[in-house]
Parts: C-alpha cells; structure tokens; sequence
C-alpha cells in the first residue's frame, strides 16, 4: 500500500485532477504488477484486472518490463502483447444465471458481433466447438448491483483472462462490450 500510496501522491504533486473515474488524466500512474504478488482487494488488485487486455496498457509496458510475468496468466508481458497483438481476437460471451433469468437478454447476441478486430460470440454450439485456447477471452456478464455497480471490478478474481461486465441490461452490455473492444484494439 505504501507504493500506492506514493504514486498517488506523485500525481498529486504534478496536478491531476480526479474529475471523472475512467475519464482522461493529465497524469496515471498505475501499479500493474508487484512480482508474483496476488492481491485483490477494493483499494489495490494485483495485477491489475484488466491489464492483459488493454493495448494502450501493453504496449508501453512491453518496453520496459516485456520478460516480467503475469502470475494468474503464466505469460510474460511480451507473450501478452503478441496474443494482443493477433489480427483478430474472438471473444466469447457467456450470461451469469442472474442475466439469462433475465428476459430481456433472450436472444442476446444470437450472431456474432464484429468490433474491428474483436469478434464477439455466444458461448454454445459455436463456441464449445473448439478448445477455449483459440478464444482470446471471456467475458461474463451479470446483473448490476449496489455493491457492483457497472463498469466496476468483481469482488474476487476472476478466473483467468475472463472479463467480468456488471450490467444493467442489453444496451449497457452492448456498450461495455463496444468500450472492452476499443481497450483491447486501441
């Protein structure tokens, strides 16, 4: 925490302002990874959650830290930024119990959507028929709640290059999954 701590003060010092979360900034200094330390706790997650997927991430941190790994995903930075880094990236989409109780999701991406490089497709037939190594990622989607508002990290680590989306309903997904693509093309 004392290293958190220390960046936030140097952003302080140097004039940022927090106006808008996930908004632009003057300055950002992010601790994305602490060796092989796993953390996940509302004030610091370790890695970063979403670090493996954003290419604005990757593509400086390949520079300067390419051979540290990533202690969940057993790749180094540069391996991250490679898989990145592929002409097209599929991504499957899969509904918590709570969403697909939700009728308003029935036929929720019944085709794949295309977000420039980043095909997104239902898990079923489609997707079971290979092996979850040619999917770039996965995400998952559930019902917003007070605790987890949208556009807000799970309470505990998912599971391996899953991206969990907290949504309210079809349109709000579409959207997240518009913003995740454009995080992951750049």
């Amino acid at each position: 925490m004392q290293l958190l701590e220390l960046l936030q003060r140097l952003e302080a010092d140097s004039g940022r302002e927090r106006v808008i979360r996930w908004g632009p900034r003057t300055l950002d200094l992010d601790l994305l990874l602490f060796g092989s330390l796993v953390q996940w706790q509302p004030r610091l997650m370790l890695p970063h959650p979403a670090m493996w997927h954003r290419r604005f991430v990757l593509s400086s941190a390949v520079e300067v830290a390419g051979r540290m790994l990533h202690p969940l995903l057993g790749q180094t930075v540069e391996q991250l930024w490679q898989r990145l880094s592929e002409p097209q990236l599929t991504v499957t989409v899969e509904c918590a119990e709570d969403v697909a109780n939700d009728g308003r999701f029935a036929g929720f991406l019944s085709s794949p959507l295309q977000l420039g490089a980043v095909q997104f497709l239902r898990r079923g037939a489609a997707a079971s028929e290979q092996s979850d190594q040619h999917f770039f990622a996965r995400v998952l989607l559930r019902a917003a709640t007070a605790q987890n508002p949208p556009w807000s990290y799970p309470p505990q680590c998912p599971a391996p290059r899953t991206i969990e989306l907290f949504v309210q309903g079809p349109e709000q997904a579409l959207e997240q999954m518009r913003q995740t693509a454009t995080a992951i093309t750049g």
